[in-house]
């Protein structure tokens, strides 16, 4: 594996039931592109008819619900709220069966945002990934697996005593495998001081003729975004901040108290995203070894994981 991402340590989580497991990574999770993550459980920027897309999430869903009860240090919890759309006629996600809570919203509920002409409110799995990232790297760690800072310019690179590799390298296998199909996906996004009086409701409003917009409540704040910028790669944070905020107080009034001293934290993440869908299948190096993708999960990593994961193990076990 290259790079520390949440796909890649749950794989070795998963994996370390049945094999003795080493990461290679040149990027530590706090300095990957899942360390920034607004982390709440969507299915986003991957294809909602693609079967093998909901049965992932369904089973990371279900983890997700799973850890949240047990795992207090984890930072997984869940959130209830809506999303918001502005044309269009009203749609059922393909998906909308897998949430514990799901419902469409009703005509005077939307009459409430002007311009809004449907929507529904869920339930979901968020977590605080500077909490979750490091209990996970814990779990797998406590099940034997290593962690080698390693930096690959190929998959030949992995040292012939591993007898199978498996690729979570996210945005990096466009180099390391030569797969030209991915490109970044820029988000930003604030982290914002939880105002007095919010409600907790996580609001969506994807389509705001001003640009995408939204707001997820977590325990250490409020993420307040956002953007979906194709082919921008730079780390750099380019957004005016109380354009965001005044945004997403169009749908989340609470945040209309928000001033520029309440930010946080101003945090920018480019998402792996491949027009084909994931790649997560098996393959071979050109020394017979057993590889298995499993990269391109645009906005849905930590949506997708688990079920990933289940996947990638069964793929190992068949190449046996």
């Amino acid at each position: 594996m290259s790079n520390v991402r949440v796909n890649g340590m749950t794989c070795a989580h998963e994996l370390a039931d049945d094999s003795d497991v080493t990461i290679f990574y040149d990027l530590a999770p706090e300095h990957s592109t899942s360390s920034t993550a607004t982390a709440i459980w969507h299915v986003y920027l991957v294809d909602p008819n693609d079967s093998d897309v909901l049965r992932w999430s369904t089973v990371t869903l279900e983890q997700l619900i799973d850890i949240s009860k047990k795992e207090e240090t984890a930072g997984v919890y869940c959130v209830r709220g809506i999303e918001l759309y502005r044309r269009g006629p009203a749609l059922m996600p393909t998906w909308a069966e897998i949430p514990p809570y799901f419902r469409m919203l009703s005509g005077p509920e939307i009459s409430h945002f002007p311009g809004v002409v449907w929507g529904y409110e869920i339930e979901a799995p968020v977590a605080e990934m500077a909490k979750y990232l490091p209990w996970l790297r814990a779990e797998t760690e406590r099940k034997g697996v290593f962690f080698e800072r390693r930096r690959l310019r190929s998959l030949s690179e992995v040292p012939a005593t591993f007898d199978t590799v498996i690729n979570c390298s996210g945005l990096g296998a466009r180099e390391l495998v030569g797969d030209a199909e991915l490109s970044g996906v820029r988000g930003q996004y604030l982290l914002v001081r939880t105002p007095e009086g919010d409600p907790g409701l996580y609001v969506g409003d994807d389509q705001n003729p001003r640009g995408m917009s939204y707001m997820i409540p977590r325990r250490d704040g409020i993420c307040v975004g956002g953007t979906e910028e194709h082919g921008i790669e730079d780390l750099a944070f380019t957004e005016d901040a109380m354009t965001l905020i005044s945004r997403a107080a169009e749908t989340a009034p609470s945040l209309r108290n928000v001033k520029a001293d309440d930010v946080l934290a101003r945090v920018v993440g480019i998402r792996p995203f491949r027009p084909s869908g994931v790649r997560l299948e098996a393959d071979q190096l050109e020394d017979g070894r057993t590889v298995i993708h499993n990269y391109g999960h645009g906005g849905s990593g930590f949506s997708l994981a688990w079920g990933c994961a289940e996947d990638v193990v069964r793929l190992v076990r068949h190449s046996k």
